[in-house]
């Protein structure tokens, strides 16, 4: 399948860098209203440097940020640090979802990072 994508993708490779790094900044941007911002905020961000970084000398930096933002994102999504993770005593974040979503967020900052390092002569 990621062949098949990657074919679509061809030499579009830099506009898809561009707009995957915009959706991840969105994300630190939409995060800056919750009370766990300077977390999320600063993730987001460096997920998005990352993401748009194509120096050689940074690859396997790279690839052990995605793996590291994979399975911290399963963790979170799994619901293992939920009594560990910041509560928001006025309901503004509702039930425990709220971190499953950004369980869900590093899962695909993950898959972006690792797709982007594969696309660039991963080995």
């Amino acid at each position: 399948m990621i062949n098949e994508f990657s074919a679509v993708l061809g030499n579009n490779m830099v506009f898809s860098r561009i707009f995957t790094a915009g959706v991840f900044t969105l994300f630190a941007i939409l995060n800056l209203n919750d009370p766990d911002w300077f977390i999320w905020v600063p993730v987001y961000g460096i997920i998005a440097a990352l993401i748009l970084v194509t120096n050689s000398n940074a690859r396997k930096l790279k690839l052990m940020a995605g793996c590291f933002f994979l399975v911290l994102g399963l963790f979170v999504f799994a619901a293992v640090f939920n009594d560990v993770m910041f509560t928001q005593p006025d309901e503004r974040m509702v039930g425990p979802w709220e971190h499953q979503r950004e369980g869900l967020g590093m899962i695909l900052a993950g898959i972006s990072i690792i797709f982007f390092w594969y696309k660039e002569g991963g080995d």
